[in-house]
């Protein structure tokens, strides 16, 4: 993790910047660190709040912790930012 923390600190754009962090969160999200997943997403979203993948993402977290309602608030958002959002509509109605 301490590379990928390395190469946000290199990101010279913000589309850079979101990327890596997009990346460092799903890693947390695949170690089974699910709160430091949202504090990444959410550090994702500051840079760039119309982000529709993270916010069905930072759903999903939300779902494995057993907080529904904040995973339902994620999904509406991505579908808010991004219509054809496909994973937004997908994840809401599961």
């Amino acid at each position: 993790m301490k590379y990928l923390y390395q190469l946000l600190k290199d990101a010279e754009q913000k589309e850079d910047a979101c990327a890596v962090l997009l990346f460092i969160a799903l890693c947390y999200t695949d170690a089974h660190l699910p709160e430091e997943a949202i504090k990444v997403y959410s550090e994702l979203l500051r840079m760039d709040p119309q982000n529709a993948l993270a916010h069905s993402n930072m759903g999903f977290v939300y779902i494995e912790l057993g907080k529904f309602e904040e995973a339902h608030a994620c999904y509406d958002k991505a579908i808010a930012c991004k219509p054809d959002h496909y994973y937004g509509y997908v994840n809401r109605a599961n």
